[in-house]
């Protein structure tokens, strides 16, 4: 989050003041007054890939260098809140920035851009009064959601998953592995999610199939095939293959392959065949 809450205070003060507002809430104590939790939340990211930039296109025209947007310049980041988006705007695909400016006093006047579509649009924390203006979180809707949110890592205080209205001492969660999955780490993608920069996890994350599952379904697939046809139909020995078969030996990434083209291959053959059956 951009701190511009006190212009005459340290970061570390109105982290308190949220922490003492949030036991507070819990406990049902006198709540103590916070006169900002109205305004915006606004995150600042680095715009570290050309797809950040692109938005500032119309911005940049015309201006000295030293006043355009620049790679690695610091940017401003909203939340949209979904539920109240026209009907017209895929949340997954909407994310409204503007160029850097500390200044919280001036956030709501400022044209804030959409990533996707590079449309203009103004922010209000409340309804919005036209379709031109989007309604945003503000640093209120950011504790609330903190407050609640569900920690998945743990259990509840008798060992029950956890909801918004669990409280107490959480308790260490046991962990069964069912499966193993491999995925890919892109790390600075993954954070543009947490950022709120990227609304939908899948477009960041890889998942990369079993090599071991991959080789086992080839090898069901290729059960129609006499061993002698498949070694000469991907190019080595019987003696190998059967190798293979008998899990005494690992194909070349080469070979697994055309394992699996020759899999496909088969398969199609039977979908066709079994198609002109019926």
């Amino acid at each position: 989050m951009v701190s511009d809450i006190f212009s005459t205070r340290s970061d570390k003060q109105w982290i308190g003041e949220l922490w003492e507002f949030v036991v507070a809430a819990i406990h049902g104590d006198y709540l103590p007054a916070v006169g900002w939790l109205d305004r915006p939340a606004v995150s600042r990211i680095t715009a570290s890939k050309p797809g950040l930039l692109k938005p500032f296109a119309d911005w940049n025209r015309g201006k000295e260098y030293r006043s355009q947007v620049k790679p690695f310049n610091f940017l401003l980041a909203v939340q949209p809140v979904a539920a109240s988006l026209p009907d017209d705007i895929d949340p997954s695909r909407f994310q409204l920035m503007a160029p850097y400016n500390p200044a919280g006093s001036q956030w709501r006047k400022l044209s804030w851009t959409d990533r996707y579509s590079s449309k203009s649009y103004r922010i209000t924390t409340g309804r919005p009064s036209s379709a031109s203006t989007i309604q945003v979180k503000s640093y209120g809707d950011v504790l609330a959601d903190y407050q609640s949110h569900p920690e998945w890592k743990s259990r509840g205080p008798q060992g029950e998953a956890p909801d918004r209205r669990t409280v107490g001492l959480l308790t260490r969660r046991h962990v069964e592995v069912s499966g193993i999955r491999y995925i890919g780490k892109e790390s600075n993608q993954l954070e543009d999610v947490e950022f709120g920069l990227v609304h939908d996890r899948d477009e960041v994350l890889t998942e990369y199939s079993n090599p071991n599952e991959i080789l086992a379904e080839a090898l069901f697939a290729l059960d129609s095939m006499t061993r002698q046809e498949v070694a000469d139909a991907i190019g080595i020995s019987k003696r190998a293959y059967q190798a293979i078969r008998n899990g005494n030996s690992r194909p070349r990434k080469r070979t697994l392959r055309k394992l699996v083209e020759l899999a496909k291959q088969v398969a199609q053959s039977l979908e066709t065949e079994n198609a002109t059956d019926v």
